[in-house]
Formats: C-alpha cells, sequence, structure tokens
C-alpha cells in the first residue's frame, strides 16, 4: 500500500440501494453502513443452529462462517471460524458453572457478555470501553444497541436460528459473538454481568 492510500475494503454486494455501497474493512471486520452520499444502508446475516448444539453456521453479505464447539473444553468454548479456515473470534464461560461468556476477538478486544442484574430479559455486553445492551423488545425479537439502537433480531419459533438486522456501523465480528453468546444464554436464569 502506498503512502496517503486507505486501506483495501471489500464491497457489499446485496444492498440493492443506489450504485456507492457501504465498505467493510476484512482485517477489522468493521462494517461501514453509510453511503458517500449519507443515505443509511442495512446489513442482513442469520445464524442457525446444527444438531446437538455443535455449533453454529453464520450467513452474511461479506462471507460465511462458523461457530464450531470445541469437544471436552470445561469452559463450553466456540471459535468462530471464516470461510478460509482462520479464528476471527473465540467465546469461552469464565468457569464450569458460569453464565458470563468471554469474547475474545482476533487481532484485539475483548469483551464480557452475561445477563443484567437488573432483567430478566436484557443482556449486556463490556468491554474495551464499551457497554452494549440486549433487550428483548418482544416474544423471540431482540434489540442491540449501545447509545443508539444497531441491530434487531428475530428468533425463529421452533429452532436456534436467528435473522439479524444491522442498521449502524458496527464490528461484524463482534455482532456475530454477540448474539451466538446470546442463544447459549438466553434462557439461564442467574444474573451475569452487574450494570
Amino acid at each position: 500500500m502506498l503512502a496517503g492510500e486507505s486501506p483495501p475494503t471489500r464491497k457489499l454486494a446485496i444492498f440493492g440501494l443506489g450504485s456507492e455501497l457501504p465498505t467493510t474493512h476484512p482485517e477489522s471486520g468493521f462494517v461501514h453502513l453509510k453511503y458517500k452520499n449519507g443515505a443509511s444502508a442495512v446489513l442482513d446475516f442469520s445464524i442457525s443452529s446444527r444438531a446437538f448444539k455443535s455449533g453454529f453456521e453464520i450467513k452474511t453479505p461479506i462471507g460465511n462462517f462458523s461457530a464450531n464447539k470445541v469437544r471436552l473444553s470445561p469452559t463450553g468454548e466456540f471459535h468462530i471460524i471464516d470461510d478460509s479456515g482462520n479464528q476471527i473470534a473465540r467465546l469461552e464461560t469464565e468457569g464450569f458453572f458460569s453464565s458470563v461468556y468471554n469474547i475474545i476477538i482476533t487481532g484485539g478486544g475483548g469483551y464480557q457478555f452475561g445477563r443484567s442484574a437488573d432483567s430478566s430479559h436484557q443482556w449486556a455486553c463490556k468491554g474495551e470501553g464499551k457497554l452494549y445492551r440486549i433487550s428483548e423488545k418482544e416474544k423471540r425479537r431482540f434489540e442491540l444497541s449501545a447509545e443508539t439502537p444497531i441491530a434487531e433480531c428475530s428468533k425463529a419459533p421452533m429452532f436456534n436460528d436467528y435473522q439479524i438486522r444491522v442498521f449502524n456501523d458496527v464490528d461484524l465480528k463482534l455482532a456475530i459473538c454477540v448474539f451466538i453468546a446470546l442463544s447459549l444464554l438466553e434462557y439461564q436464569s442467574d444474573a451475569g454481568i452487574p450494570d
């Protein structure tokens, strides 16, 4: 890369809004959801569970990922892998009976995810000086927000499958991990992360 050049980006191809598409930076996973003309875009992706809680398949416009459970792991560890076989993130509980997941993003970034102490329908994700909240707005419908809403999610009635719509700039790796952790902890009643 020459001095003054911007880092390489990949155009997202499924938006259908105008010719200037939002971009993602493959190294960081950060997705910019604004067109050059200032209009907003959305990014839709899905998370589908595999049988016997062995993992998840994640389909996004920038590539497919899989979350594979590490066998015999005392911390319930999952590795998030891209199409090329590279690990982009890792999820693990703090201990065998813990209801808090640690999210470790490859290339930097550590977060904790757990149910909020003040509500049975809210979860929190803290780390890197940021606080994200996940709220169940109605049955099987969730919202991820920081200061403003970032994404919304709907869960299939019969399976542990999610459809996610991201409508603000977000670290896609973190968004994937947050919704997988939600899937794993949704029915645990223990409060995890104090506010």
